[in-house]
């Protein structure tokens, strides 16, 4: 009878995380013993800049990307957005949370991970290189290769991010434009002569 109230049952399924007893210790009422959790959807926690953060709401889409699966994107949605900012030793963040399906159990609770959230969204958008559009004097513009010299365009520019710049006026799809280090792209000046090379092919149309 001692040995039947010595077995445990799990009250949920799952996976267990970690073993916090020994063979041998005394157990107590209150005592963890085990740690279960359900690793069919996990829960993702990132810092976002205050300069972001408004941009941010719950059931935004998201994605994931991790060196534990190399290649693999995983996606899921923002959940809960802090009210309040968190300031450990530097610049003030917010604590975003949110879940991503685990597909084919390839994530691990506790992984570092970088995350992705899709904070606007648009089909069919022009877009070029971040690295391909320069400001000056509030305007900006991109460098059109006419010939084998450049021309400076001005553009209206719409969502970015990091990598990316949408242009909502001032450039046509096709067009050739000048993509080079801040420095350099930033020295041209009309007419300067510049050499054609051909790059990614992808550039200039979102899927």
């Amino acid at each position: 009878e001692k040995l039947a109230q010595a077995q445990l049952t799990a009250p949920v399924s799952g996976t267990v995380l970690a073993v916090a007893a020994q063979d041998g210790m005394p157990a107590q009422e209150t005592q963890v013993l085990l740690t279960i959790g359900n690793l069919d959807v996990l829960k993702v926690t990132a810092q976002v800049d205050e300069l972001d953060i408004g941009k941010v709401r719950p059931e935004q889409p998201l994605s994931v990307e991790t060196n534990a699966a190399p290649g693999e994107l995983f996606h899921g949605r923002v959940t809960r957005v802090a009210a309040q900012a968190t300031a450990a030793g530097g610049s003030p963040y917010f604590v975003v949370e949110g879940e991503v399906a685990n597909r084919e159990g390839l994530l691990r609770a506790g992984l570092n991970a970088e995350v992705t959230i899709a904070t606007a969204q648009r089909q069919d958008a022009l877009v070029v290189p971040a690295a391909a559009v320069r400001a000056r004097d509030g305007e900006q513009s991109v460098l059109v290769v006419d010939g084998f010299a450049v021309k400076v365009r001005p553009v209206r520019v719409g969502l970015r991010t990091e990598t990316e710049v949408e242009i909502l006026e001032g450039l046509e799809e096709g067009e050739r434009i000048v993509v080079s280090p801040f420095t350099l792209i930033n020295s041209l000046q009309e007419g300067d002569p510049v050499r054609v090379e051909e790059v990614d092919e992808n550039w200039g149309k979102s899927q």
